[in-house]
């Protein structure tokens, strides 16, 4: 899991206009539903060639040295079977690669311990894929429950919960757990091992270290509650090559995206609060180094708020993304762009198109849409999206702002906005004829008192075509006729 160095393309041009994407030889395809009929409207426009330096950056883990060399797991209290209790434990650890707690089989329960360690791993690599140096390890056939107390690590490498293979489990309860070492996450699963935190506290300070993340081979995460924050440069909140759900948490990062999801893998947040702090909110890619496969990164929001202090508050290049929003999301990002596409690719050499999906239901959005290059962005706004529309061509580039006031059209060219102006003022001078119609069927003037009176105090007037011939209305008998009659009859 280590993030190459991205290109940033130096081709970003962004003219002053208000609508939903920002086109620099890129693709952008908008599906609006408002009403619960959907249109659609494509730009392509010809790819071209972006060039840059790569901004700053690596995966929250891994020294990418490449190295094959292996190193044994060791720890200071090592469980193989069985079913082991330990209650007001404190376990330290000294030594290079050796973790507090290790569970090579069996479970065990720590209630209310404290483990510290201070060794460095000698691998990042090996430390990220298989737990070499973590404070507390479980391996495939391991089962640890950490209810309350503590983990500490201070090393390079030394991640402090790790779940290493299929099988292996660990479930923390109403702990803390702290790394201040480089590549140092606060709880990490490899190889299909499974992370389950509640009402957790973690803390990060080095970099590369996220709080919540997974590496070569995947794995799963379930987080419930809890505080995270992390302050290492490339350290995000949660960092997947597989399937981290973060539910009513609440993380910090102050030294890099809120999130990020490398290659087909996904992150999925209901009611969280996330703030990244440098470059961007949240980040969709694909580093080619191995740790995750190929195909369609996700990351799924219900509810919850997203704060991007700096950059656009979602990023895709290299890879394929879908981005869901839905159950009253609210997204905020400084620069005022909600959702960037481009192929600025990574350090390694690989210029690969960012193909994003936005989905949105229900949502109240702000920012543009920008795809730069060969990037590309389908946004799919259902139900209630609203926007306001305002189009200027630049030299080859294209806004669009979505900003909840007006309804959203979802017009990518020049072409496609000169159509919608033409069918707007058709239908404004439609309804100003039929306005013109309607008044002029109206009774005016004479006309209009005249039939007032009909019918009042007894009395029926002519009408205007009878007045204008001249001819006499006869008058009523019975009961209604005017006074003269009644009073004649009395």
């Amino acid at each position: 899991m280590r993030r190459k160095h991205l290109t940033r393309s130096s081709k970003h041009i962004l003219a002053s206009l208000a609508a939903a994407a920002v086109l620099a030889g890129g693709t952008v395809a908008a599906l609006v539903d408002s009403h619960g009929a959907r249109a659609a409207s494509t730009t392509t426009t010809t790819p071209t060639a972006t060039t840059g330096s790569p901004p700053s950056g690596s995966p929250p883990s891994g020294s990418g040295s490449g190295s094959t060399a292996t190193y044994a797991r060791t720890g200071a209290r090592t469980f193989t079977s069985g079913t082991t209790v330990l209650n007001a434990e404190t376990i330290n650890a000294h030594n290079s690669d050796e973790s507090g707690v290790l569970v090579k089989g069996g479970h065990v329960t720590l209630r209310n311990s404290r483990v510290a360690t201070t060794g460095d791993s000698k691998s990042s690599d090996q430390s990220s894929f298989y737990g070499l140096g973590a404070g507390v390890l479980a391996e495939s056939r391991g089962k640890l429950i950490l209810s309350g107390g503590s983990v500490s690590t201070s090393g390079n490498g030394a991640n402090a919960v790790f779940a290493s293979g299929s099988g292996a489990l660990v479930n923390v309860i109403g702990a803390t757990l702290k790394g201040t070492g480089q590549y140092a996450h606060g709880a990490m699963a490899a190889g299909g091992g499974k992370l389950k935190l509640t009402n957790v506290i973690i803390s990060t300070a080095g970099g590369s270290s996220a709080a919540v993340a997974t590496d070569r081979g995947g794995g799963t995460g379930t987080v419930v509650g809890g505080r995270m924050h992390t302050s290492g440069p490339t350290s995000p909140g949660i960092y997947s090559t597989g399937n981290i759900t973060v539910t009513g948490a609440t993380m910090t990062a102050t030294g890099s995206e809120a999130a990020v999801v490398e290659g087909a893998n996904s992150i999925t947040v209901v009611d969280t609060h996330l703030t990244g702090t440098v470059k961007r909110g949240v980040m969709l890619y694909q580093s080619f180094s191995g740790d995750a496969q190929r195909g369609t990164g996700t990351y799924t929001m219900r509810g919850g708020t997203l704060a991007a202090k700096a950059g656009p508050a979602f990023y895709v290049t290299n890879e394929k993304a879908v981005i869901n929003l839905s159950g009253g999301a609210k997204i905020a990002a400084r620069s005022g762009v909600l959702l960037r596409a481009d192929n600025a690719g990574t350090g390694s050499g690989n210029t690969g198109a960012g193909v994003a999906t936005l989905n949105a239901s229900h949502e109240d959005l702000s920012g543009d849409i920008v795809a730069v290059g060969t990037g590309s962005i389908a946004a799919k706004l259902n139900k209630q999206h609203t926007a306001r529309h305002d189009h200027q061509r630049g030299a080859d580039a294209e806004r669009q702002h979505v900003d909840g006031r007006r309804r959203l059209r979802p017009h990518q060219s020049q072409r496609h906005h000169d159509q919608a102006r033409h069918r707007d003022e058709h239908h404004r001078k439609r309804a100003h004829r039929d306005l013109q119609r309607q008044a002029q069927s109206q009774p005016r003037g004479k006309d209009l008192q005249a039939r007032r009176r009909r019918h009042t105090q007894g009395r029926i007037t002519r009408p205007a075509a009878l007045r204008a011939s001249g001819q006499a209305w006869p008058r009523a008998t019975g009961l209604i006729g005017d006074r003269s009659e009644r009073s004649s009859r009395s």
